[in-house]
């Protein structure tokens, strides 16, 4: 299974507004929560409006330029915003994160690798511990909780690309 997506998170309020501002389609999901895919001509429109650099500024991530990532401190002033990306090729991949409120980055960059280990015959994440993409999630306010993880809270995992997630919008 592929898992890949590039994605800005948080409380369906923040996200709304950011939608309608940016004319994007949002999907809603559980908690409250909702997303706005990251495609390509989203990011070039950004970058464009926003007169700033389309430069790379994490190496954590594939599509948070500087444009993006102003765009994101701007929208964090009065609730938290996050943005989220996942590379994945079966059970073995990386997924990345940054959380953003009141105009600054609050926590992040994080990027989890998960990789098979042969010496112990499971799968192993690096850091060991949360993974990214649920330290996020719980730092814009989806409730910690210890029989699910935030990931599949939100039902994260049904959304393979940000192509489904955009067909699921049609």
């Amino acid at each position: 299974m592929i898992h890949n997506i590039q994605c800005i998170i948080g409380p369906k309020n923040i996200i709304a507004e950011l939608a309608t501002n940016w004319l994007q389609s949002k999907l809603d999901l559980n908690a409250g929560f909702s997303l706005i895919p990251l495609t390509n001509d989203l990011v070039c429109d950004i970058n464009e409006l926003t007169n700033c650099s389309e430069q790379l500024i994490y190496n954590e991530f594939w599509l948070l330029s500087s444009a993006v990532d102003e765009l994101l401190k701007g929208y964090s002033h009065s609730e938290p915003i996050g943005y989220i990306e996942t590379d994945f090729k079966g059970e073995e991949g990386t997924q990345s994160g940054i959380a953003y409120y009141k105009g600054e980055a609050i926590i992040g960059p994080l990027k989890t690798t998960t990789h098979w280990s042969n010496k112990t015959m499971s799968f192993i994440d690096s850091p060991e511990g949360k993974r990214a993409i649920n330290i996020i999630l719980h730092a814009l306010g989806l409730e910690e909780r210890q029989d699910i993880d935030g990931f599949k809270n939100l039902e994260l995992e049904r959304y393979h690309s940000n192509n489904k997630i955009l067909n699921t919008l049609r």
